[in-house]
């Protein structure tokens, strides 16, 4: 992959109307069969397929998915080598895609009744929206509308609590993308790696494009939050969710906001400094400063507007 530039994108004609369900999967096989059946239970929209991404499971992950194949629940079964992280798994399960909607799914979710067919709805009935969110609580707040999203000036995502309309950005745990906007501005940004914050970055440069991104309650999936990284050690956790953090705000944060983020990471520093456990946010900082040449080229071109992340064959 060429880091500068991005997963070559090669996608296949796309089919009109059809809504490829790209679930990413990486040791997750005590949820798949859950998530995967209740798709096929509660899906009121019939034109879909199923694409299931694998990133190098070794828990038994793929024998389960084969035979799901083998049944016909599952359509495309794409095995990776390695994790390749969110954006990388989730990358490849785009390229196998031939729907006119790509909706992407966490393995450690539910779908409820009738979920997908206000998605196709809400896209069908504005233009200018590129991506929309569903309702996606999680399993221990499943009335709780927690609406889209936002980053705020310290750079941490916040749940903005709007029942319905256009944001800021909606969890890539349950993202339904359009066509055209993977066409307009390419895929995930690999670098995010290996998750958090990918979303972020992807409704930021599909908002620099042009396209809105709502979020509608009249689509519901149950979310069992964190399931691929809550046995992570805390450490793993703090500082892969502070890099990617600290990389957004570097490459989307217009001039004076970054200036405000600068402050407030200074005083975080200083208080870890105090509190004598500075190392870990410090790591996070290290990552994003021997990137910085690449986070540096990538600004100046989201600056021009050239937004499109990949190769376009």
């Amino acid at each position: 992959m060429n880091a500068s530039k991005g997963r070559p994108l090669r996608m296949k004609p796309a089919k009109k109307g059809l809504v490829s369900i790209v679930i990413l999967n990486w040791n997750g096989k005590s949820y798949l069969q859950q998530c995967i059946a209740s798709l096929w239970k509660n899906t009121n929209y019939k034109n879909f397929e199923i694409i299931v991404s694998d990133n190098g499971s070794t828990d038994g992950s793929i024998a389960v998915l084969q035979g799901l194949k083998r049944r016909g629940k599952v359509h495309k079964l794409v095995l990776n080598e390695k994790n390749l992280g969110f954006g990388g798994g989730n990358n490849i399960g785009i390229m196998a895609a031939e729907g006119d909607y790509i909706f992407l799914l966490n393995n450690d979710t539910r779908a409820t009744k009738d979920w997908l067919l206000p998605l196709v709805e809400q896209a069908k009935k504005d233009e200018s929206i590129g991506i929309i969110g569903p309702w996606f609580p999680d399993a221990d707040h499943k009335e709780t509308i927690f609406g889209p999203g936002f980053v705020d000036n310290k750079g941490i995502s916040r749940n903005a609590f709007i029942k319905e309309g256009e944001g800021e950005m909606v969890s890539g745990g349950a993202f339904f993308i359009k066509r055209k906007a993977v066409d307009k501005i390419g895929l995930f940004d690999e670098r995010f790696f290996p998750i958090y914050f990918e979303d972020a970055d992807y409704c930021a440069r599909a908002r620099k494009a042009g396209f809105k991104i709502w979020f509608t309650p009249k689509s519901k999936i149950i979310h069992f939050e964190s399931a691929a990284t809550s046995s992570q050690p805390s450490r793993w956790r703090f500082v892969t969710i502070n890099s990617n953090r600290i990389r957004n705000a570097l490459l989307h944060f217009p001039k004076r906001r970054l200036a405000k983020f600068l402050g407030w990471e200074a005083l975080r520093l200083a208080k870890s400094v105090k509190e004598k456990n500075p190392h870990w946010l410090l790591k996070a900082w290290a990552i994003n400063l021997k990137a910085l040449p690449e986070i540096a080229s990538k600004r100046q071109e989201y600056g021009k507007g050239n937004l499109f992340l990949g190769e376009k064959q």
